[in-house]
């Protein structure tokens, strides 16, 4: 039993090295401040937001302007 697991030791601690590799940029990203590029990119998303907001308030707009002009229009 002791054999095996002296056996696998190298692996797992070759394991062990390899995800503090893969997982050492994201660690530093999470840790790091916030800079000039996270505002920009939150600016820009922002801006995104917005104008799909405001493009889903025309169509509602023109959606209800349609409504009332059929329902006129059935009135008559």
């Amino acid at each position: 039993m002791k054999l095996i697991l002296i056996l696998h030791l190298p692996s797992f601690f070759i394991f062990l090295l390899f995800l503090a590799i893969e997982i050492s940029p994201i660690f530093a990203k999470l840790v790091a401040p916030k800079g000039e590029y996270d505002f920009k990119l939150k600016d820009q998303e922002t801006a995104v937001k917005t104008w799909k907001k405001q493009e889903i308030d025309h169509k509602k707009q023109l959606l209800n302007a349609a409504k009332s002009a059929l329902k006129q229009k059935a009135g008559k």
